[in-house]
């Protein structure tokens, strides 16, 4: 039985939330020890009081868990895909 856990995103980080814990891989896990994501773990901590856990996370708990966040790996913040569904415009384009 191959047993599957999360490690990373393709270009992020994962951190779950379970309840009052938040976990995320281990860098023994073979993950890019990102500074963003020292920061998050960091801002939990210290800031809201809460435990960050470093340990493996099978994939069955991204379905279970409370929240679930992805930080890019890049410090450089993108701007996603647009959902399906109309568009805003610029404020500089006249609406019909």
């Amino acid at each position: 039985m191959v047993e599957a856990h999360v490690a990373e995103a393709t270009t992020s980080n994962v951190l779950i939330r379970v309840g009052d814990e938040w976990a995320t891989p281990p860098v023994t896990e073979d993950i890019l020890e990102g500074i963003t994501r020292r920061q998050i773990m960091d801002l939990l901590r210290e800031d809201f009081g809460v435990t960050v856990t470093q340990r493996r996370i099978h994939r069955s708990e991204l379905y279970a868990c409370d929240e679930a966040l992805s930080p890019p790996h890049s410090p450089a913040q993108r701007r996603p895909a647009a959902a399906a569904g109309p568009t805003m415009p610029a404020d500089d384009e006249e609406q019909d």
